[in-house]
């Protein structure tokens, strides 16, 4: 028969061990923006499957589209600055709206701003081809009468292309029966950027190989730390920045290494 010894200080350096990596672990998830999107684009989180309304020949089946939502605040006739995020693993757009930036009738209290994909219209980009579904971002009050943009505003919009590309990737509006390029950065592996001068419909589009966006990107294009209307960045490509993750998981290392240690030692001990 064999009998087996446990050894008191081993159990205590085992759990000295547990606790460290319950430690390491609340470090990380403490540097993450708070309600900020999941971490993806990156090792260990890829993009989900595009989602689109009008699926492209041998696109994978995937769940319904979802939409990005957001009920902004009106305080004496200003609106709150807001932003939001569709729920895909990867949002597949996300929108931010700075403070005073819309123009509600009288005696509104609450904007209800909703960025949903729609069909493709009967008239498709001349220039290109669509990379992303076709989303409409409007904007209704809780009384009756329409909402516009104030002047000298714009809403950021990101939207995240079926795949990444070498080619050129433009955003472009769709009003009056055509197609207008903004100009449009490109914030992440996937993501690009635009400042809209109004609320409409919109879609990525890739141009031909070797043609560039007819509109010259100013001073004012999005880049990935302008979109900030509470303190932090509208970012698709990570919640937090490149340099803080690496430095949190480098100390996720060294409390287990310090902890291994630690229970080694203790063992020794004994």
């Amino acid at each position: 028969m064999v009998v087996e010894v446990i050894v008191p200080g081993r159990r205590a350096a085992g759990w000295w061990a547990v606790v460290l990596g319950v430690l390491a672990v609340a470090l990380v998830m403490a540097v993450r923006l708070p309600h900020a999107p999941p971490l993806y684009d990156g090792v260990g989180f890829p993009d989900e499957p595009y989602r689109w309304v009008q699926p492209p020949a041998g696109a994978p089946k995937t769940p319904a589209v979802t939409p990005a939502t957001a009920h902004v605040a009106i305080t004496n006739g200003s609106s709150e600055a807001t932003r939001a995020f569709s729920a895909e693993q990867g949002p597949q757009i996300a929108f931010a709206v700075p403070q005073g930036a819309l123009k509600p009738p009288a005696g509104t209290s609450t904007v209800t701003m909703d960025a949903v994909a729609v069909a493709n219209p009967a008239d498709l980009p001349s220039d290109g081809t669509l990379v992303s579904n076709v989303y409409s971002l409007t904007a209704k009050a809780n009384t009756a009468g329409a909402v516009g943009l104030a002047p000298n505003t714009t809403v950021v919009v990101n939207l995240r292309a079926d795949k990444a590309t070498q080619q050129s990737v433009v955003l472009e509006m769709f009003a009056d029966g055509r197609w207008s390029q903004v100009a449009t950065g490109q914030v992440g592996n996937d993501i690009y950027a635009s400042e809209l001068p109004n609320l409409g419909r919109f879609a990525l589009v890739k141009l031909p190989t070797g043609a560039k966006p007819t509109v010259t990107p100013t001073g004012a294009q999005p880049s990935p730390g302008s979109f900030n209307t509470s303190g932090q960045p509208l970012s698709q490509g990570a919640a937090v920045s490149n340099g803080l993750l690496y430095a949190s998981a480098g100390a996720m290392v060294l409390l287990l290494l310090g902890g291994l240690l630690l229970a080694r030692r203790r063992m020794s001990r004994r």
